[in-house]
């Protein structure tokens, strides 16, 4: 036995909850229910993703996700991304509720989902230890993809690096009624995420509707560029130099003075 096969074994035990062995872990192409020709291939891409993400973890193929240096977090991982995959992947194919073409579209909602994470992944924009949590989400915004209801609750629920790549798994053939909210949604966490980012964002992306308190969040974060936006002669300086919030207001009055730049030393006296 291999040092590499008894680490794994330990750690096996270790998280025996997960109900794991590496024999039923996803092999790509190996499926223990009939699968109907005309959706095989989009079952194999599923398989191909989840293969991808099995390399890209280690460099080779031994059936485990290796994103972590410890071994119970990536067989946590490698449990979500097979294991869990290759249920959804069952239960869509026998879903009597679901036309052909409905298989195909959450089959490739899967596929979306997986090739999503890796890219997020390796972009650092999400941990490797999120993967059971988006699986998870997946699998409830499909069941309210089903009865064509809005998927912004489970977007809402999740952490932002789910959310933005779980809405990119519902678009096809035709969006969910929830992924224009959801976006809006994203768009706004993630500027409160990186307020030094704001606006540079609201001066290329106008008519948010939560545009101006993202101007508070921006201006409270960073004066000297809130100074800058106030003073320029666009749409987006007129809506600092009309905020409610004092802080912003001040600083848009300073900016559209004369001697503005002296004032800035005596902010907090002014505000």
């Amino acid at each position: 036995m291999s040092p590499i096969l008894r680490s794994l074994l330990r750690s096996l035990a270790v998280v025996s909850f997960l109900g794991l062995s590496l024999d039923s872990l996803a092999q790509p192409n190996s499926y223990p229910y009939k699968v109907a020709q005309d959706r095989m291939i989009w079952h194999d891409k599923v398989d191909q993703e989840q293969q991808r993400l099995i390399v890209m973890g280690n460099g080779k193929s031994d059936s485990v996700i290796r994103f972590s240096k410890d071994d119970a977090i990536n067989l946590q991982i490698t449990d979500a991304l097979c294991r869990q995959v290759d249920d959804l992947q069952q239960q869509i194919e026998f879903d009597s509720t679901l036309n052909t073409n409905g298989k195909k579209r959450y089959l490739r909602g899967l596929e979306a989902m997986l090739s999503g994470f890796g890219r997020g992944y390796q972009a650092k924009a999400i941990p490797a230890s999120m993967a059971p949590d988006l699986v998870a989400a997946f699998a409830e915004a499909m069941q309210l993809n089903q009865r064509s209801l809005s998927i912004e609750s489970v977007i809402k629920a999740h952490p932002y690096a789910v959310g933005n790549i779980l809405v990119d798994c519902f678009l096809y053939p035709s969006p969910n009624p929830g992924v224009a909210a959801s976006r809006l949604l994203l768009t706004r966490r993630y500027c409160e995420m990186h307020p030094g980012l704001i606006l540079s964002y609201l001066s290329n992306h106008r008519g948010l509707p939560f545009e101006d308190s993202l101007i508070v969040v921006a201006g409270h974060y960073d004066i000297g560029q809130l100074y800058n936006y106030a003073a320029a002669g666009d749409e987006l300086a007129w809506r600092i130099r009309n905020s409610k919030d004092s802080l912003v207001h001040t600083i848009a009055t300073i900016a559209n003075s004369r001697s503005g730049q002296k004032y800035l030393p005596l902010l907090d006296k002014l505000v």
